[in-house]
């Protein structure tokens, strides 16, 4: 029988293989690859020195950037198993990598300059993580995160096939009502937002410009600041997500008690 750790060695090499610079796109999992991350990261100007924790640092996909950009590197990850695959593949650097929940982060107040999330939000109770992000931040600090919008278009088949799909494995699999968030109370300024209209239009660098946050669309990219202390801390934050789009909510029925807004 296949153990854990086996299974889940397995799964890491999965994941290099999915996201490897030279590999195709895999239309199962469309994952951007590392010239997009570099791209928005750039937009953010770091500069040598400056601190950047990756919440789901995974095997550290991103960690080669960072140290290109002489950044200070931390990392959080609820996988024990994957930090150590990630300390395996750079056991030489300075890097300071916890096993730590992105709601629950024991990183101290005013930290870092940059917190990257990137395709991990959707896994995560955002309202909590949003506030400790916020927390950990510099006042000026700034956050890269990707997401899944709550309301998409009907006729995405594959972002259907794809919710479906991961409520049948039970993933956690959370969407946010990007329109309905007063980020302003979690201390942050929206200074970029990229939307993508449908699923795999991230991965091949398809953005969308649009000026109402309550049509369709999703995928969203967006880099934030922080301008003041928040009003709520990790235990007062709001429910941002649910497990549940509104699209599928609002096109099946049945699904509808299932709703659980986080």
């Amino acid at each position: 029988m296949a153990t854990h750790e086996k299974i889940h060695r397995d799964t890491v090499e999965y994941w290099r293989t999915v996201t490897a610079d030279n590999q195709p796109i895999d239309s199962r999992h469309p994952v951007p690859k590392l010239d997009v991350l570099s791209k928005y990261l750039s937009a953010l100007n770091p500069v040598a020195g400056q601190r950047v924790l990756d919440i789901g640092i995974s095997f550290g996909r991103f960690v080669p950037l960072y140290l290109s950009l002489g950044l200070e590197i931390y990392g959080v990850d609820v996988d024990p198993l994957m930090i150590s695959a990630l300390r395996e593949s750079f056991p030489g650097e300075a890097l300071e990598v916890r096993h730590d929940r992105a709601e629950e982060l024991s990183f101290a107040d005013d930290m870092f300059d940059f917190v990257v999330c990137w395709g991990v939000f959707d896994e995560l109770d955002q309202g909590p993580a949003l506030a400790e992000i916020a927390r950990v931040l510099k006042n000026g600090g700034q956050l890269l995160f990707t997401g899944k919008n709550s309301n998409y278009h009907i006729d995405d088949k594959e972002a259907i096939v794809a919710e479906v799909a991961a409520r049948s494995k039970k993933h956690p699999n959370y969407f946010t009502d990007l329109a309905a968030i007063d980020f302003d109370k979690f201390g942050l300024r929206v200074d970029m937002l990229t939307t993508f209209a449908r699923r795999g239009d991230f991965a091949a660098g398809r953005s969308t410009t649009i000026s109402d946050l309550n049509a369709p669309f999703y995928e969203y990219l967006a880099i934030m600041r922080k301008m003041h202390l928040p009003e709520y801390d990790r235990r007062s934050a709001p429910a941002i997500s649910r497990n549940l789009s509104l699209t599928l909510a609002a096109n099946s029925p049945s699904n509808r008690s299932n709703d659980v807004t986080r």
